[in-house]
């Protein structure tokens, strides 16, 4: 069910199309003189059909890489293909733009019960097809990427850290690699009894980040620190979304370095932790 339900969503991401394009998928389609006709009934008679020229998505593969563990975690990477008469060609390139579009700000969703980040590409030109009628056909391929699982969470887009030096200006988002939360407490042993027991006392909060510089000015900033012409002691606001809760920090940078590799890009890793 869950492919099927997948195929579905795809289909109708791509008639979301501003162009009046119609693609269809799951029907009985014929040549009818040199152009593809969807065959399907009408509302009239059970034995009336009527034809309606149509764009198809036709599913090629769909390859799913299993986890073993508790998580319920697929991923997927599917192949679909789509023909068309060349004189909506234009169209068609505006379809798929926005199909790209559409998931590239809208990554996540729930499908048949399961959590889904999608990823795809841009389609790929396929060689074109002339059919008996004369017609010339173009075809595309894409290629949809998916991360499904049922018990485990999917980082989000609206998932972010964002980071100002404190009291200056807007915040700016942080474009994470990945990053690592801490927090660690110290305990005091209670030994009234001779079972000894423990409690926290205090606790200490950190965050390593990998982030990649990309020229703003809280990068800069976070550049600077690490390249030691910054003030030690310089403070930051640290916020963060997850999971639609907000948690605000105050911070200090107490380590960091720059990793540059030939024609890659430039990677920031930093700790910061907690001040009043």
């Amino acid at each position: 069910m869950f492919k099927e339900e997948l195929y579905n969503k795809v289909l109708d991401v791509l008639n979301l199309n501003t162009s009046g394009l119609t693609f269809y998928g799951g029907y009985h389609m014929v040549m009818y003189n040199g152009i593809i006709m969807v065959i399907d009934k009408t509302t009239t008679s059970a034995f009336d059909f009527s034809a309606k020229e149509v764009i198809p998505l036709s599913e090629e593969y769909n390859n799913e890489t299993p986890s073993v563990n508790d998580s319920d975690r697929s991923d997927y990477v599917i192949q679909y293909q789509i023909m068309f008469k060349l004189e909506v060609l234009d169209e068609i390139k505006t379809a798929l733009e926005e199909f790209r579009t559409y998931f590239y700000a809208n990554k996540q969703h729930v499908i048949d019960g399961y959590n889904v980040t999608f990823k795809v590409t841009r389609g790929d030109k396929q060689p074109t097809w002339t059919p008996d009628g004369g017609d010339f056909y173009g075809r595309y391929k894409l290629t949809v990427y998916c991360t499904a699982t049922k018990n485990g969470y999917l980082y989000k887009d609206t998932d972010k850290w964002e980071m100002r030096v404190k009291d200056t200006g807007d915040y700016v988002q942080l474009v994470e690699s990945q990053d690592i939360m801490s927090n660690n407490a110290n305990s005091q042993p209670d030994n009234a009894t001779t079972r000894i027991k423990h409690f926290n006392t205090s606790s200490s909060w950190a965050n390593k980040f990998q982030v990649f510089y990309d020229g703003g000015i809280t990068s800069e900033k976070i550049y600077s620190w690490i390249a030691n012409k910054e003030n030690i002691n310089t403070k930051f606001d640290l916020r963060e979304t997850f999971n639609g809760v907000v948690r605000d920090y105050i911070v200090i940078i107490t380590g960091g370095a720059r990793t540059k590799t030939k024609n890659g890009m430039a990677i920031l890793e930093f700790d910061v932790r907690e001040v009043e």
